[in-house]
């Protein structure tokens, strides 16, 4: 049955993601582990229902109507959360970005929240007996639903409108431009544009799958709601196609650049000190290999104060007439 083969892959993408967020220390996919959790449970009742037939019980199939329903709008809010992880490493605000930081970052969680409250309140509404009750939840799950549409929308607007105005007038870090005119030729390049293409094509699913919830709630007769392709193709395997995507571009990239920027533009580590030299605290995860943490390497050398030295390590050895913004060249190393 299609929903056992489900079930295997939710708890695999949740126990993935699980040791990536461990390892890296990326709270913000907490969302996402706790929405592939919720949707292998909710399968697990969607099995249950099926080993029932024709004597089904109202606990799986209650479950399993709420979980499936709470799990896409725990992804929009990895979705904003990772978006805003990009904003801050290309240092982005106004008027790169329609709106403040602050303001964007409180508007679309408040809003998915409330989204997520009365999608859940609605969907245990429809589960009684009474006819007033199934309308009021009917409307509940509706409104939520066209929310979350109508948020993937602005959110679209609001990424592709950054995306534009980076692309005419880019920041510091994209143009390579440090503090008080320091390049930053040799650090490493923020690849905020392969993360905003998956973030676009998230949205682009969450939106298609609460359309077809939306026809489900509108049309309870339609073949929408009473074959499970629709279920098992929207539901499901865009669920599982926007996770898995999320192993190989993986936010703790950011953070982790974030995290080296901050320090090689503060230039706060003494050349010759214990620190220089020493490896990026961040781990992150990017590309093919999802399994393997990785690290930036050099961050704690200043990045614009030009500095007379003999060697830095075994590895980076400089002559006396070469400024210390030269040594300031990112390594992947693993770990």
């Amino acid at each position: 049955m299609p929903a056992a083969a489900f079930l295997i892959v939710f708890l695999q993408v949740a126990a993935i993601h699980g040791y990536q967020a461990g390892r890296s220390k990326s709270v913000i996919m907490a969302p996402m582990i706790v929405a592939a959790i919720l949707e292998g449970v909710g399968y697990i009742c969607r099995l249950m229902s099926h080993n029932e037939s024709p004597n089904f019980t109202l606990v799986p199939y209650a479950i399993q109507s709420v979980l499936l329903l709470m799990a896409p709008t725990l992804i929009s809010a990895t979705i904003y959360l990772h978006a805003e992880r990009v904003f801050v490493a290309v240092q982005a605000d106004k008027p790169i970005l329609p709106w403040k930081l602050r303001t964007y970052k409180r508007v679309f969680l408040l809003f998915d929240a409330f989204s997520l409250i009365i999608q859940t309140a609605g969907s245990v509404m429809r589960l009684t007996n009474h006819i007033s009750w199934v309308r009021t939840g009917n409307r509940l799950v509706m409104t939520g639903v066209g929310e979350q549409m109508l948020f993937v929308l602005l959110f679209l607007f609001v990424a592709g409108k950054f995306q534009y105005n980076l692309s005419r007038n880019p920041t510091a870090r994209v143009a390579g431009r440090g503090q008080g005119g320091g390049s930053l030729e040799n650090m490493p390049v923020i690849p905020y544009a392969k993360h905003l293409y998956l973030l676009y094509a998230s949205s682009a699913m969450v939106g298609i799958r609460c359309l077809i919830r939306l026809l489900e709630t509108l049309y309870p007769t339609s073949i929408v709601k009473t074959s499970e392709v629709f279920l098992y193709v929207f539901d499901a395997g865009f669920m599982i196609l926007i996770m898995k995507s999320f192993h190989f571009i993986h936010p703790s990239e950011l953070e982790a650049l974030i995290e080296y920027y901050e320090v090689a533009e503060g230039g706060q580590v003494e050349m010759g000190g214990e620190d220089a030299g020493r490896q990026n605290s961040q781990v992150y995860f990017a590309g093919i290999r999802f399994w393997q943490g990785k690290r930036l390497q050099g961050m704690s050398l200043p990045l614009y104060t030009p500095g007379l030295v003999e060697s830095v390590d075994s590895t980076h050895v400089v002559g006396k007439t070469e400024s210390v913004r030269a040594l300031n060249r990112a390594h992947v190393g693993r770990y």
